[in-house]
């Protein structure tokens, strides 16, 4: 067995880097490598995946998106990478539109821009808003 146990590990080192070198699926969209892509922001150049974390900071105050923000973490709620929000946001404008990824915290705030309350059945957590909840609004306080 001593004698073995090298040559079985090695095995399993093996398999296991084997998995690893899976291909994508076709039909995915490269995220990864979308992100390296180089823009110029606020006067410097940067991968555009640096971008999408710091806008996502100044809206959520975190990293990622959780759409569905009204779930708790025991019912696994669907949080997306910042570069894949980005993408979304420049490729699929009425998609992310509809993502909660506005954070508002002060209640005034939230009284004169009619957003909704907390509930649950709605898929409001009383914190989180879409564009779409917020922009009309906007829209009347600018008449």
């Amino acid at each position: 067995m001593k004698k073995r146990l090298p040559l079985i590990l090695t095995g399993v080192m093996a398999a296991w880097f084997l998995c690893t070198l899976r291909a994508p699926k076709e039909n995915d969209f490269a995220y990864a490598e979308f992100g390296g892509l180089p823009i110029v922001f606020n006067g410097r150049v940067q991968p555009i995946d640096s971008l999408a974390r710091n806008s996502l900071l100044q809206l959520r105050e975190k990293q990622t998106a959780n759409l569905e923000p009204w779930k708790g973490w025991n019912e696994r709620p669907k949080i997306i990478p910042a570069i894949e929000w980005l993408a979304n946001v420049m490729m699929k404008p009425d998609a992310a539109d509809e993502w909660p990824v506005f954070r508002v915290d002060h209640p005034e705030l939230i009284a004169l821009l009619k957003l909704p309350e907390k509930d649950k059945q709605n898929r409001q957590d009383g914190k989180h808003y879409s564009w779409n909840q917020i922009q009309p609004s906007l829209e009347a306080m600018d008449r």
